[in-house]
């Protein structure tokens, strides 16, 4: 089985899971997501994904993902992590650190998950 993988977010911590997709068998990065364009074409030929979105939902509903990493600035986390599971388009959240900037961001995503069904790590 392989798990269909989107980054939200192409800065520093995306190469990491940009990385470990092409190491792990079972994890295909196929969309990615970034606000700005320069960096998702940069992006998107170091790790080969053709499937580059501006817009969120877009991508969302366009692709079939199994997985989405957050990885854009810890301020967004948690407004990203409660869009992604709010979706219904997505069975499980990766959020790089910090989870989120309070402690009722962190309440909201956590009710986010629970509500949807999507594991949020």
């Amino acid at each position: 089985m392989s798990y269909r993988v989107g980054l939200v977010g192409t800065g520093g911590i995306a190469r990491a899971h940009g990385n470990a997709c092409q190491q792990i068998e079972e994890a295909e990065l196929v969309a990615i997501y970034d606000v700005s364009q320069e960096q998702l074409d940069k992006f998107g030929e170091e790790f080969g994904v053709a499937a580059r979105y501006g817009d969120l939902d877009e991508m969302l509903t366009k692709e079939a993902l199994d997985i989405v990493v957050i990885c854009t600035w810890g301020c967004f986390h948690a407004e990203v992590g409660i869009q992604l599971c709010n979706s219904g388009q997505v069975k499980a959240v990766l959020c790089e650190k910090p989870f989120t900037q309070t402690a009722a961001q962190a309440e909201a995503l956590v009710a986010a998950s629970k509500e949807s069904g999507v594991l949020v790590a």
